[in-house]
């Protein structure tokens, strides 16, 4: 995908579109780079097909490592500067009831994990597309795996078995710290936790429960060395201060129905904010011309400490259209600071 951007010095329009890790790394650190970058935590199929002209297998996921070669094939014509490396570990969907369900749990060995981030390494060489650790934190972990009825179950054993949600919660958190142990010296370039926790727990359950266990997450992947993305779907402003607190440096997707992107910017400007063009109303249902208006406006006032990274507000889903996707990959390669 190529733009009619040109320099003075007349440099290729390509240069300015190829994926280029270090522009990334650039703003989430608040230093200069070439344009603005653009980075999705995933293409659905409907646009994933789109891009590459090809059909893709049943139960596509922009995640599976079995479609490696098409998620780097459409970060090159995207221009995105970096693809997720799923590194998780889920119990089976609303499966945990009891303390023997969590016992019997295997986690995915650290030999798994480490070869399958130097495999996305290998596989990434020499395009200039980066890579990140995609950790799940530990609550959105333990609400999906509870039952029988994911979410729902988890909120009732909250108030009556809170023993077994402390040990389902302590067990993924565990497992996040152990894949950071165990891939810190591999060079990938950034850390994406996901964690969607707001909208439907309290504050005062926030912090008892999910805080102090993903504060050791964010430590241990800062004590890396490497720049941490956070995911948090729904409101914000519960997560914000602490994410504020932990020195995080990218906030994702800051969803527009629930947040008011200006005003978080504005009371937090250290973060590198990654996402909030409308997926509901305007990739899925506006115009081309709406969606690169749009983006613009966000590089505008986003901008102005290098900190903003071109995304939807939650992933680039099958009710985006594609040509609405083109249009805000192609405003993110014009943007400048």
């Amino acid at each position: 995908m190529k733009t009619n951007r040109t320099t003075e010095n007349t440099e290729s329009t390509e240069s300015h579109v190829a994926p280029d890790i270090s522009r990334l790394i650039h703003a989430f650190r608040k230093e200069p780079h070439d344009r603005t970058p653009n980075f999705e935590i995933a293409i659905n199929k409907t646009n994933a097909q789109a891009l590459l002209g090809h059909a893709l297998p049943d139960g596509y996921s922009f995640w599976n490592e079995d479609v490696l070669a098409d998620v780097i094939s459409m970060a090159k014509l995207v221009g995105q500067d970096a693809i997720p490396c799923a590194l998780r570990m889920h119990a089976k969907h609303a499966s945990v009831r009891t303390m023997d369900d969590i016992a019997a749990i295997v986690p995915p060995s650290m030999n798994d994990m480490r070869g399958k981030m130097e495999r996305y390494l290998a596989a990434v060489k020499g395009t200039g597309i980066g890579v990140c650790a995609n950790l799940a934190g530990p609550l959105t972990a333990a609400y999906m795996s509870a039952g029988p009825t994911a979410i729902e179950s988890f909120m009732l054993m909250i108030y009556e078995q809170p023993e077994l949600v402390a040990r389902l919660l302590d067990l993924y958190t565990k497992f996040a710290l152990d894949v950071i142990e165990a891939t810190k010296d591999i060079p990938f370039h950034f850390f994406y936790i996901g964690d969607d926790v707001t909208g439907f727990m309290s504050p005062d359950h926030l912090a008892q429960l999910w805080a102090p266990r993903e504060a050791k997450i964010i430590e241990a992947a800062r004590a890396t060395g490497r720049p941490v993305m956070c995911h948090c779907c729904g409101p914000m402003k519960d997560v914000l201060p602490f994410f504020a607190d932990w020195k995080v440096n990218a906030i994702n997707p800051v969803q527009t129905v629930v947040n008011d992107v200006y005003a978080i910017h504005e009371k937090y400007p250290d973060f590198t904010i990654v996402g909030n063009i409308c997926v509901q109303e305007l990739l899925s249902f506006g115009t081309p011309e709406a969606v690169a208006a749009d983006t613009k406006e966000h590089i505008r006032r986003l901008s102005d400490r290098r900190g903003y990274v071109v995304a939807s507000s939650h992933s680039i889903i099958d009710t985006v259209k594609p040509e609405n996707y083109r249009a805000l990959v192609e405003a993110a390669h014009a943007g400048t600071y």
